[in-house]
């Protein structure tokens, strides 16, 4: 997943286990992350059992890494202020019957 912000801050948030990357597929997904990172990509990693066994500590950590970053959620004025995003405002259903 990844988390992006203004002025086109980003982090990768990769959740790694058993179930989705055994250990044969643990260098993929490193040099994957090597080249992300070398075309400036910041990178945040858990095990799926560590998050599982200590969700509140794991996702406080992912998100004091956010600010470390300077990645914060776009505000409620809706200014996008990044290249890589489009903003669309969704109405549902009853909002376009009336």
């Amino acid at each position: 997943m990844v988390v992006e912000g203004h002025n086109d801050s980003r982090l990768a948030i990769e959740c790694d286990g058993d179930r989705y990357h055994d250990s044969s597929k643990w260098g993929d997904a490193m040099n994957r992350q090597r080249i992300l990172e070398r075309a400036g990509w910041k990178f945040w990693r858990c095990f799926a059992s560590n998050f599982v066994l200590n969700r509140k500590q794991v996702t406080n950590d992912s998100i004091e890494t956010l600010i470390l970053h300077g990645i914060e959620p776009i505000g409620a004025d809706g200014v996008v202020n990044n290249i890589h995003c489009e903003y669309r405002t969704i109405k549902s259903l009853i909002d376009l019957e009336s």
